[in-house]
């Protein structure tokens, strides 16, 4: 007897487990339902709209906001690289062509505007110094034989038609001595200086401003055309900063504007710059070319052609914000949850245009449909997932 009533207790004790336990799993289970449920979804045309009890926005952690007017900023960071001013870089050339007989300057060498850079012979040089020193001669027997007609035609001694004949071949010679003078400062051969023993086969060639000599090619000995290229002059002292933008950055970009230059070596050591030119068409990558000067000299190892980075620094502007949790990304685009001014817990779903990003706060561009609605600034991003969800699911 005392057996089977033993047994009757541990069978109560075992039921009566089975129940609590089983009591607790359905509270969990309600619990966790609670949290995930979505109790209506409404699809429109345009936007999504979900629904929440008082419960779920309790259970979510749900917090709200409001898209507020602050002062925001941002700083655009562009890539680009070092160049050299075009009105600053010359390409040495024979325009008579001709040998080049010496030498004076290697590659890497300074040299300051006057410089001697080599030397080159032609037999053309004789030939333009030759005509230049008769047509001048010539020149001066027309301008005394001008004073002269003029002095018949004053007397009415000289017909029309000889003086005009005259003045023709007086003006004809003008130019051909005033093309022979330009001719010989092309090549380096001041005219004014040029007397009959001063003809030179041999001319000796300048540098036409300072600057670092590269790209010389073996030259000495060698016959050069006059469209070849000898040697290559690049003045470092006028090297602008040219940088390539995004067509997102373009409308926050305008002449004048401060940009912090650095190498990529060394991007704690930054150069002083600013904005000139903002190209008007792209470039086969879909970027702008933005050419920004040096408001500093740049040390020597800061050459033409070398990797650098820029920080521009925004103008602060007052703009409609939210907090940078609020904005969601979904398919490439950005969205927020509103609640509906004439239906609490009701949550549109909408897609906004944004604009600068700093410290975490996002600019609203299409700001007017969110003023004086609470927007969602916690947990937004679960309450997406549900509605994606809970659409595909259907």
């Amino acid at each position: 007897m005392n057996l089977t009533i033993k047994n009757n207790i541990f069978i109560l004790v075992f039921t009566l487990f089975l129940i609590t336990c089983k009591n607790k799993t359905t509270e969990n289970n309600t619990a966790y339902t609670t949290n995930i449920n979505i109790d209506s979804i409404v699809k429109t045309d345009h936007d999504s709209i979900l629904f929440l009890s008082s419960t779920q926005l309790k259970n979510l952690d749900i917090t709200f906001g409001n898209i507020e007017r602050k002062l925001i900023s941002k700083e655009i960071q562009l890539n680009g690289q070092v160049n050299v001013q075009y009105n600053r870089y010359f390409q040495l050339t024979l325009p008579l062509g001709g040998y080049v007989t010496k030498i004076f300057v290697k590659h890497g060498t300074k040299v300051d505007e006057g410089d001697s850079l080599l030397i080159a012979e032609n037999i053309a040089f004789i030939d333009i110094q030759e005509k230049y020193l008769l047509t001048k001669i010539h020149q001066k027997e027309l301008e005394q034989e001008l004073v002269r007609k003029n002095e018949l035609k004053k007397n009415n001694a000289i017909s029309d038609k000889d003086y005009q004949q005259f003045e023709n071949n007086y003006l004809q010679n003008k130019v051909l001595l005033k093309s022979y003078y330009e001719q010989l400062k092309v090549i380096d051969i001041n005219p004014e200086n040029l007397t009959s023993e001063t003809i030179s086969k041999s001319i000796v060639f300048k540098a036409p401003d300072a600057g670092i000599v590269t790209n010389i090619k073996p030259a000495v000995g060698r016959y050069f055309n006059p469209t070849d290229d000898i040697l290559t002059i690049r003045n470092f002292d006028d090297m602008h900063l040219h940088l390539k933008a995004f067509e997102k950055d373009l409308e926050l970009l305008k002449e004048g504007q401060k940009v912090w230059a650095y190498t990529i070596n060394a991007p704690d050591r930054k150069y002083l710059a600013t904005i000139k030119i903002i190209n008007i068409s792209f470039d086969n990558d879909k970027t702008v070319e933005v050419h920004c000067e040096f408001n500093e000299k740049l040390p020597i190892h800061l050459i033409p052609g070398l990797y650098m980075g820029g920080l521009i620094q925004i103008d602060p502007i007052y703009a409609y914000c939210l907090p940078e949790e609020a904005v969601l990304s979904y398919q490439d685009k950005k969205y927020v949850f509103a609640e509906d001014l004439n239906k609490p817990q009701h949550f549109d779903f909408i897609e906004v245009n944004i604009g600068i990003e700093d410290n975490e706060t996002v600019q609203i561009l299409n700001y007017h449909k969110l003023l004086n609605r609470k927007i969602v600034t916690q947990g937004a991003y679960f309450m997406m997932m549900q509605l994606k969800n809970t659409n595909d699911d259907e």
